[in-house]
């Protein structure tokens, strides 16, 4: 008889994390390659779990199998519930870099990769060779993924941060423009006449919707003139190397680009909060190797920003 005290007494506590790789992969299949047992075991333990929670949880579509609303109920909390768990075991176990073998997934867009990652990937190499990661763009549905478990770690400037999650600063960088070094209208300050009269180019990650330097200016009624928009850190400065464009960025990107392409960094002619560049991480799956990630991840940045004021 089972104890009334506790409803788990008596439950296979491992259908719940087959209900979990079901809810992230909506996929029999897949879940299957997740938890390293076959696709019949997994649709063994749906049944099991159906006559548990007295709902069918899962329906076939087009797109895969869709989570019925009790199964959607239940997802935040057994998500929060799994990751206390396996941050439970993980605190257990010795975590040793060198010894360790994993794949973090990285959430972040090109400005973060082009300033810190070289580095940390350095840092790696040397200290954890095994450990690898797995660097994804940042889109829009980023915090969406971050809660389900498909990424690690998020990089994104400061914003709202949600209850189950937590941010630390990597980095906070003062607003800089960058024209190119033989540029014939801007020698070594830039005007306000020049910026509002020479083209730019504009950065939106994205890829669409207005950027948060866009945000920025039109709160202060500045206008700019583009000549290109790109999604991509890496690509704009180039386009401004051989072109009389300016770029207007975070220090820390033009930092880690000016000197191989020979531009210029100048201070706005106005004056504009600085970007801060926050990671961000779920509290639920914060175990010893994610710990320990994050910690070197905000050395990297610290050297980066110590190099920066030495030169």
């Amino acid at each position: 008889m089972a104890d009334r005290r506790n409803p788990l007494a008596g439950i296979n506590l491992n259908l719940f994390a087959v209900l979990d790789a079901m809810l992230r992969h909506r996929s029999v299949t897949r879940a299957a390659g997740e938890l390293g047992v076959t696709p019949s075991a997994v649709s063994h333990s749906l049944r099991d779990l159906r006559a548990l929670l007295d709902d069918p949880l899962f329906v076939r579509s087009g797109t895969g199998m869709m989570p019925t609303r009790r199964a959607t109920e239940v997802e935040a909390a057994l998500r929060g519930a799994m990751g206390a768990l396996g941050a439970v075991v993980q605190r257990r176990l010795a975590f040793e870099p060198a010894a360790t073998q994993r794949v973090f997934t990285v959430a972040t867009s090109d400005e973060a990769c082009m300033a810190l990652l070289p580095r940390m990937f350095e840092r790696l190499r040397r200290f954890a060779p095994g450990i690898g990661l797995n660097i994804r763009p940042r889109t829009s549905r980023s915090i969406e993924a971050l809660e389900v478990g498909e990424i690690d770690l998020l990089f994104r400037l400061t914003g709202d941060v949600p209850s189950w999650a937590t941010s630390a600063t990597i980095d906070t960088g003062d607003v800089v423009c960058v024209v190119r070094g033989d540029h014939p209208a801007v020698t070594d300050t830039l005007t306000m006449d020049a910026f509002r009269t020479l083209p730019h180019v504009r950065i939106s990650p994205q890829g669409f919707g207005a950027s948060s330097t866009e945000e920025r200016l039109a709160a202060m009624g500045i206008e700019r003139d583009i000549l290109v928009y790109t999604y991509s850190f890496a690509t704009a400065p180039a386009l401004v190397a051989r072109t009389d464009a300016v770029l207007t960025l975070p220090e820390w990107v033009a930092r880690a680009i000016a000197p191989g392409l020979g531009l210029k960094i100048l201070p706005p002619p106005f004056d504009i909060p600085p970007f801060v560049l926050d990671l961000i991480w779920h509290q639920g799956r914060d175990d010893a190797a994610l710990q320990w990630l994050r910690a070197q991840l905000l050395d990297v940045a610290a050297e980066v920003r110590a190099d920066w004021a030495t030169r």
